[in-house]
């Protein structure tokens, strides 16, 4: 699978989040010390705003997680919904940042499995354009 060989050079992040406190907290350092491929499905459901509070690495490592769940399992669209919105904000540096803790490569990949979710559920079709369109521009 191309997810598998595209994020296997990544290293798991040894800093998930600079939150100290509270549930979001909680939620990122759930995935603390676990490699993107075992992150299980309810882990990623369970931590939907994890995402929003993930340092650039942990946010470019553990997306994975989320694409793996959403190519074999229904969408979590809470979790979905904050990935989509940290990849088209480009208003923010967190999330200038976040974009570019991303290989061209990933970059590419990411917009093949936006527009694949498009296609599946167009529920999410001017969320998934706009960070498309933000992923397009990151990489020129």
């Amino acid at each position: 699978m191309e997810l598998e060989s595209l994020f296997a050079q990544r290293k798991v992040p040894k800093v998930v989040t600079k939150t100290t406190t509270g549930d979001d907290y909680m939620d990122a350092v759930s995935y603390s010390g676990q490699r993107w491929c075992e992150v299980s499905c309810q882990t990623v459901k369970d931590g939907m705003d994890a995402f929003v509070h993930f340092t650039p690495e942990a946010f470019s490592y553990y997306i994975a997680s989320l694409i793996k769940c959403t190519l074999t399992e229904s969408t979590d669209y809470f979790a979905f919904y904050s990935v989509l919105n940290s990849l088209s904000d480009g208003q923010t540096e967190r999330s200038v940042l976040r974009l570019k803790a991303f290989t061209k490569d990933e970059i590419e990949f990411l917009i093949r499995w936006l527009q694949h979710i498009n296609k599946v559920d167009p529920n999410f079709e001017d969320e998934c354009g706009a960070a498309i369109y933000r992923l397009r521009r990151s990489i020129g």
